[in-house]
């Protein structure tokens, strides 16, 4: 029958118009018939094939004239008829108001996500046809061809691959996942579109990890890296011809040249504007190809022996090297590649000899907040190094982070890093000139709350340590007054804290602080507890409070305490001890079978003392920083004596030193091991459990204040207080050097005791 066969007959039947689904372009379908005739004229062999024809209008913007360009695909496609002119029309208008809005001024941010959008389409990957996955032995087949035959073969592969529902039944077929690993391996020097989209299809197959086994097979991690490394190379053979180029187009400026010589200035400067679009050109796509090369990459080091082998070829330093890139897309996915890495201190330290701060620092005057916001994440985590934290001040990130308080959605982390710069004493004189110290003084007097924010307040305390910014923070009088009448109202510790830290060496605030002396010695003073109005002291409680509420209490607390290097052992141990009562006590209930409305009295009372201790806690804390700002009142022009007799001060000076316990020299040596290397306390106090040392020093601190006062110095001594000092020297020698050995033990029985 075949033999009889002697005409061809095919009919292109034109189909429906529509948009193209993500990229700017129609879609036009249509459906082709192939008939085989016999010598008579009659059918003998028949086939449909339904198609689709893509025409990009990529150039399409608010100035294209929408009738012309309709007329003009119209005229150049013959699948569309001039009857569908209306329809194409709407279709354009609908293109051109889909597109991306741009980026309004005063616009409200967008939530940051960490993870990353799909590359999208590249230049590589546009092509007229489209791909089925019937036929793949075609397009096998075409990787076995010339350069533009594996590129066509390479973009249609690459269209399934962009679909997840293909990538399976593409994993599944090895033969072809080899012939991609292997043009890639051969090729890739040949063609970067060729090799873009190679990258491409292994990038889709890394987003998921059941696929990365086929990656590591192939090793296309380490061949990405090796082609990363030579398009940097070749990138940086560009800039220098285009630089020599330059130069010798900008001698046309000098005078003196001859006729012929501005000729060849001319030839020179036409060289370098056609070689610079050439570059332009040039970079683009490899940025494309950096883009899914750096993302594989990403992808597949989740695996940490990946990350390693990634760290051995130099990837920080790859990475770095393309931080000098203008692509939004391609930066953002570097600076996330970086914060991944930046965990390690090994990439740590190689992302700070790749200056790496200095990048980052340009990166902040972006307007792309989403790339801000990931750039102050990686500063964050370099700022546990103290070389990067010093760098930073010196290279000026910390005016450009100071600036980025004032938006909401950087404010915390940038509050972070600042703190953690705050820890160098040689940085602190550096926030004086800045916008921080206003803005942190505002944030905690406007603050609706009356607990003080934990993050804002450590900065201020670390802050307020340099006199230059004590007095730039604290040093208007009406400032000073609000804060610290908002701490006594509040009792809030941290503000009180702060002014304790402020007051240590600051004679010009210390002035300021005798204005609050009698209410401080009040509070320091009164032995009575203090309540809050709070609804579980003016009502009966009705509802227990939850367990896990008390624990997130309980850390948020102990951040706190962190902060201020405050090691909370005895407050630990009665806590736990407390809980442990309780829970052997509800136990003995249990054996004894009672059960009911008494469990649950039980534990509201459980609850309620848990309450109270807390309570108890932090306002011992706040006592506790009273005092201090009392010891740092070592002024002359006090009258200390009036002060004593008003407050009974000595008494109360005299009862506190009296009470305290001090640890005998057997005691210390008798101490754990664990215990003797922990410097535990040496002594103990009934007013403030939690801080026994520290309370005792501070004591010891207000009465060199009061000394300062001869009249009070006086009277000090006739109170015999005096003897409780010598009392605490002979036990606090012990704190100078704990030995065991029997030499050192032997020398201070004799001297002391």
């Amino acid at each position: 029958m075949v033999e009889d066969a002697k005409f061809l007959k095919r009919k292109i039947r034109a189909g429906s118009i529509d948009v193209h689904p993500t990229e700017k372009a129609l879609v036009v379908h249509y459906e082709t018939e192939a008939t085989i005739l016999g010598e008579l004229g009659n059918p003998m062999v028949g086939d449909r094939k339904e198609s689709q024809k893509i025409i990009r209008v990529r150039n399409l913007n608010e100035n294209t004239d929408i009738p012309e360009l309709a007329k003009k695909i119209i005229s150049s496609c013959k699948l569309i008829s001039e009857n569908k002119y209306p329809q194409v029309e709407h279709l354009l208008k609908y293109l051109l108001n889909r597109k991306e809005t741009k980026i309004v001024k005063n616009q409200k941010p967008s939530i940051i996500s960490e993870t990353l959008a799909d590359p999208g389409a590249f230049d590589s990957t546009e092509i007229d046809e489209i791909a089925h996955l019937a036929e793949l032995d075609d397009y096998l087949e075409l990787l076995y061809e010339g350069i533009s035959e594996k590129l066509r073969a390479s973009a249609l592969i690459l269209q399934l691959a962009r679909n997840p529902d293909n990538l399976e039944e593409l994993f599944q077929n090895e033969t072809l996942i080899g012939a991609l690993a292997r043009v890639l391996r051969e090729d890739w020097k040949k063609s970067t579109d060729l090799a873009t989209n190679i990258a491409y299809i292994f990038f889709c197959f890394s987003s998921f990890s059941n696929f990365h086994g086929v990656i590591l097979h192939f090793k296309i991690g380490a061949l990405i890296m090796n082609i990363i490394d030579h398009e940097l190379k070749k990138y940086d053979l560009w800039v220098e011809e285009l630089d020599r180029k330059h130069k010798l187009s900008n001698n046309k400026s000098e005078t003196g040249l001859t006729t012929d010589d501005k000729c060849l200035v001319d030839e020179a400067q036409s060289n370098y504007e056609t070689s610079f679009l050439k570059y332009t050109s040039l970079v683009r796509k490899q940025e494309q190809l950096f883009r899914v090369s750096f993302y594989l990459l990403l992808n597949i080091s989740e695996d940490l022996s990946v990350e390693i082998k990634m760290h051995n070829k130099g990837i920080v330093s790859m990475i770095c090297k393309c931080l000098n890139r203008d692509n939004f897309e391609l930066l953002i996915l570097l600076v996330s590649f970086l914060k991944k890495l930046s965990i390690f201190s090994e990439n740590k330290d190689e992302m700070l000899k790749n200056g790496i701060i200095e990048k980052l620092s340009k990166m902040l005057c972006r307007p792309e907040e989403d790339l801000v916001n990931l750039c102050l994440r990686l500063l964050y985590n370099l700022s546990f190094d103290t070389s990067a934290r010093l760098e930073m001040v010196s290279k000026g990130v910390l005016n450009k982070i100071v600036g980025l308080l004032e938006n909401t959605q950087h404010q915390p982390v940038a509050l972070y890093i600042l703190y953690h710069l705050t820890t160098e004493a040689q940085s602190r004189p550096a926030f004086v000139n800045t916008q921080c110290l206003p803005f942190l003084k505002k944030l905690i007097l406007e603050n609706p709350e009356e607990k003080s924010d934990l993050i804002p307040m450590a900065l201020g305390i670390n802050l307020v340590l340099d006199n230059q910014c004590a007095n730039a923070m604290l040093g208007e009088s009406r400032c000073f007054k609000l804060m610290s009448k908002r701490a006594i109202k509040f009792r809030d510790q941290l503000i009180m804290k702060l002014l304790r830290n402020a007051t240590r060496n600051n004679d010009l605030l210390k002035l300021k602080m005798v204005d609050f002396l009698p209410e401080l010695l009040k509070i320091v003073t009164d032995e009575k507890p203090f309540l809050m109005n709070t609804p579980r002291n003016l009502y009966p409680s009705t509802k227990p409070t939850r367990y896990d509420e008390l624990k997130i209490s309980g850390k948020k607390h102990l951040n706190i305490e962190v902060l201020n290097s405050k090691i909370n052992q005895n407050n630990t141990s009665s806590l736990l001890g407390n809980r442990l009562k309780m829970k052997i006590y509800k136990t003995d209930d249990g054996n004894n079978g009672s059960c009911g409305e008494g469990d649950d009295n039980d534990k509201e009372k459980d609850d309620d003392d848990d309450d109270e201790n807390e309570f108890r806690k932090k306002e011992e804390d706040f006592k506790f920083e009273c005092l201090g700002c009392l010891a740092n009142l070592n002024l002359k022009d006090i009258q200390y004596s009036k002060v004593i007799t008003e407050f009974s001060l000595l008494k109360w000076i005299k009862s506190h030193l009296e009470s305290v316990h001090v640890q005998k020299p057997n005691d210390i040596l008798n101490r754990t091991p664990e215990v003797i290397n922990g410097f535990g306390p040496s002594f103990s106090s009934s007013m403030f459990p939690n801080h026994p040392d520290d309370e005792i020093l501070e004591i010891v601190r207000m009465l060199s204040a009061i000394c300062q006062d001869p009249d009070a110095g006086k009277m000090v001594i006739e109170a015999g207080v005096v003897h409780n000092l010598i009392s605490l020297l002979n036990g606090a020698c012990w704190l100078v050097c704990v030995d065991i050995s029997t030499v050192i033990t032997k020398t201070f029985d004799t001297t002391f005791l």
